[in-house]
């Protein structure tokens, strides 16, 4: 679950809603689907990748998306209803969003570094829309 994340560093872990609601980058009481957007989740694993990239040596970064999670997915505000089903949007949401993150990656200093990025979604909820679309996995 996103609000479950943990981010582990050479200090311990920390759980990562917690420790952003301590820096004020969400409020204390603030909540949505899994605990917040994907959309934000994104933004602050740029801030934590360039952060944690500073010191030159080999990190881990692992973080979980969730608006694609079952039910129906969840829609953000500035994603588009391209599809008649609310799932499909949220993946199609979930894709572009993927894609601006890839695309911010590539010109970062590190990114001749990364060995193995993995971007899946839930094969059995692929299945339950009417036409099945690719999943995007780089390797």
């Amino acid at each position: 679950m996103t609000d479950k994340i943990i981010v582990i560093h050479n200090d311990g872990t920390k759980d990562i809603i917690q420790q952003f609601k301590e820096k004020g980058k969400i409020d204390e009481d603030y909540y949505v689907w899994w605990g917040y957007e994907d959309s934000k989740l994104y933004e602050f694993a740029k801030e934590q990748l360039l952060e944690i990239s500073k010191n030159n040596e080999p990190f881990n970064f692992t973080m979980l998306t969730a608006n694609t999670h079952f039910t129906d997915g969840y829609m953000e505000k500035t994603c588009k209803n391209k599809f008649d089903n609310a799932y499909a949007n949220s993946f199609y949401c979930s894709d572009n969003m993927i894609y601006e993150f890839m695309e911010w990656l590539k010109i970062q200093e590190f990114y001749d570094d990364i060995n193995a990025i993995d971007f899946e979604k839930c094969i059995r909820a692929n299945l339950l829309l009417e036409k099945p679309f690719p999943f995007l996995i780089i390797s």
